[in-house]
């Protein structure tokens, strides 16, 4: 099924002034071109402003002691006008010039509120991005924590953000919890082909970071463990005395072979000169 109607595209900004030069790049050159493009501004000190500008997208503001995920969404998509609403962080960058069109396909389903799109850095979704997947009532958290859109790059359908808008409370997963009432609700989930590059490249701290906040925002919501990725002291062991010196070795048989390889090559050719 497929979909016509008007696209807004809220993207939440923070001293990502190149990166988001590349996304709205990206945008102007969509076959199906968008409504509006709408980006919130998190107190940024680079030229993410005057890039907005530049581009002609409408710029909304909020401060950093206001800030949440929920509410700079909410702000941008209060401010949009589109039937869908495209939602992108500012590192998100839509590949080919047919995302939004492949993004907004599944809403040819009235009963479909949102659609995760195709993250290429994500192996297991790029190798079965041919197999369908719908989320429907009842549904476990954790299956919707693992499947459902992510805001860094989806579709949803205003109307339904209407009904239910993001959690303004929550210090992450605001997507998730968003998906599983919406689900709740009636309404169906799916993903679809439309391809995305995250740009940003996290650092170790940086992940460690995302990973505390996130789990414990699902346990102050639920009282639950989120246990992705698994942890437990036989894998803390097996990483400390197996894995990691395994893959030290292997880096150093690699290192010296290729060392090896490309050090002889004057060696290798004027060898096989001299037997030819």
């Amino acid at each position: 099924m497929t979909s016509s109607g008007t696209i807004s595209v809220v993207i939440r900004v923070r001293n990502e002034g190149p990166a988001l030069r590349k996304v709205l790049c990206a945008l102007e050159a969509q076959d199906l071109k968008p409504l509006e493009v709408v980006v919130v501004d998190n107190e940024s000190s680079d030229d993410s402003m005057a890039v907005a500008q530049q581009h002609g997208a409408k710029l909304r503001e909020i401060s950093r002691a206001d800030f949440t995920y929920g509410r700079a969404l909410n702000m941008g998509i209060q401010h949009a006008r589109g039937e869908f609403v495209c939602i992108l962080s500012a590192h998100s960058l839509p590949i080919g010039p047919d995302f939004l069109r492949k993004a907004i396909a599944p809403f040819g389903d009235c009963k479909v509120a949102a659609v995760r799109c195709l993250s290429v850095t994500n192996r297991n979704e790029l190798e079965n991005w041919t197999e369908p997947k719908v989320l429907e009532w009842p549904i476990e958290i954790e299956t919707v924590i693992s499947s459902a859109p992510a805001n860094c790059a989806s579709m949803i359908r205003r109307s339904v953000w209407e009904q239910i808008p993001y959690d303004e409370t929550l210090a992450s997963v605001e997507d998730k919890f968003w998906a599983f009432q919406v689900l709740k609700s009636g309404y169906r989930i799916c993903n679809s082909t439309a391809a995305y590059l995250y740009l940003q490249d996290f650092g170790f701290a940086d992940k460690v970071r995302t990973l505390h906040r996130d789990r414990m925002e699902f346990f102050r919501k639920t009282g639950r463990q989120w246990q992705e990725p698994p942890v437990s002291m036989l894998r803390l062991l097996s990483n400390a005395f197996y894995n990691i010196p395994r893959r030290a070795f292997r880096a150093a048989v690699y290192e010296a072979t290729l060392y090896v390889c490309l050090k002889t090559i004057p060696y290798q050719v004027r060898r096989k000169q001299k037997a030819s």
